[in-house]
């Protein structure tokens, strides 16, 4: 579904950003 890709692809696109504003905090870690 295409859908699924849209919100694959948006969540990548949050992950990153959030790595980008939050590097010193690592809040994926």
């Amino acid at each position: 579904a295409a859908y699924e890709e849209v919100k694959r692809d948006l969540l990548e696109d949050l992950h990153n950003y959030l790595i980008t504003q939050g590097e010193e905090q690592d809040p994926w870690s």
